[in-house]
């Protein structure tokens, strides 16, 4: 997740689906997987998917190639069955998981590398759109009965999912390899919308036709990020400049509609619109009004967000067991992993490696 990287690098580097301008490594090696998962993973409101038939093939060989694993293929086709019988899609994003396991599984077996990271997001999803199917007595807008027969237990759905994956690490790591365990966030009800009948969530659908709406004539390369976000880059600053203004001078019912932080050529920008709104709602634009053709609706309310604290849990070798009462900084697990390899830390990281426990009293 948000990796960087210089070459030359000894080893391999899978970004996450939502990563910008970093390429995986080796490219040719991993950009018909990459393609593939970050197409399906961004664009998943979609029903008309843009991957050709040569990318869809171009993963299937890879796959093939990479590890794919009897038991996945059965999810696959059982999870593709059940969608023909119930509302069940939503369960497709633990596939992903498990698709990640397989090559990671493939990569370290053939390899043996010195240092691994692996990094699933599914549960969190989850967390976010279905907090409220799993505690509704907390929330005032509370989920039918409809919508509670399907995603009651999604939250603990994921769980399970990923307690198997946790499960097939352990066996996969054995009793030699030291193992480290993070969230670096957690997920907590999202309480601060439910006045305005909860956080409704809005996608651009189409930028191109966003950017001719808002009269901005320079193109850009436009990337989706999570959720409401999404990434413009122009070709000068210049052009970013006019788009920006453009952009905040979009308004809702006489507040801004699309939030924008401008870096360089770069904008960071993101639908702030979150109320539920009626089929005939408009933007203004200059004095004109427009509908909201393109950005569309996200299908669920959200109702979980961030919690600074997380978790984490170190295995080493020797199973010496020990506690630290006190919250861990995120700075400084990396310190920490370093010390683990006997290599100094350098300059730039300023947190402090963890300090070995003594074990605890049984």
């Amino acid at each position: 997740m948000n990796i960087s990287y210089r070459t030359p690098i000894n080893g391999w580097v899978l970004p996450d689906p939502w990563a910008r301008d970093v390429k995986p490594h080796p490219y040719e090696e991993f950009e018909p997987y990459h393609r593939f998962v970050s197409a399906n993973v961004q664009e998943y409101t979609r029903e008309d998917l843009r991957l050709s038939r040569a990318e869809q093939a171009a993963f299937l060989t890879f796959m093939g190639r990479r590890g794919l694993s009897p038991a996945t293929v059965t999810s696959i086709v059982r999870q593709l069955a059940q969608e023909r019988r119930s509302d069940s899609h939503w369960k497709r994003a633990v596939i992903l998981d498990k698709l990640q396991f397989d090559v990671f599984r493939a990569y370290w077996k053939r390899e043996r590398p010195d240092f691994g990271t692996f990094f699933l997001n599914s549960t969190a999803h989850f967390q976010h759109l279905h907090w409220r199917n799993m505690e509704p007595e907390h929330f005032k807008l509370k989920p039918d009965a409809g919508e509670q027969a399907v995603y009651r237990d999604a939250i603990l759905f994921g769980y399970e999912q990923m307690d198997d994956l946790c499960g097939r690490l352990l066996r996969l790591a054995g009793n030699d390899t030291t193992l480290v365990f993070t969230t670096a966030l957690s997920q907590q009800p999202c309480l601060t919308y439910e006045e305005k009948g909860g956080k409704t969530i809005y996608r651009a659908n189409d930028f191109a036709h966003l950017l001719d709406a808002v009269g901005i004539a320079d193109s850009a390369d436009a990337a989706p990020v999570m959720a409401e976000e999404f990434h413009l880059d122009f070709a000068s600053e210049r052009a970013a400049q006019d788009a920006e203004a453009k952009l905040k001078a979009l308004r809702f019912r006489n507040r801004q509609a699309i939030s924008v932080q401008r870096n360089g050529t770069d904008l960071m920008c993101g639908c702030c619109v979150w109320e539920q709104l009626e089929s005939d709602a408009v933007l203004q634009i200059e004095g004109s009004e427009r509908e909201l053709d393109f950005f569309d609706q996200i299908d669920l309310i959200k109702s979980g967000m961030h919690h600074p604290d997380g978790m984490l849990w170190i295995r080493t070798p020797d199973r010496r067991h020990g506690e630290h009462a006190e919250k861990v900084p995120l700075v400084a697990i990396a310190p920490t992993i370093l010390q683990m390899y006997g290599i100094d830390q350098p300059a730039y990281m300023k947190g402090e490696a963890l300090r070995r426990r003594e074990p605890v009293a049984a």
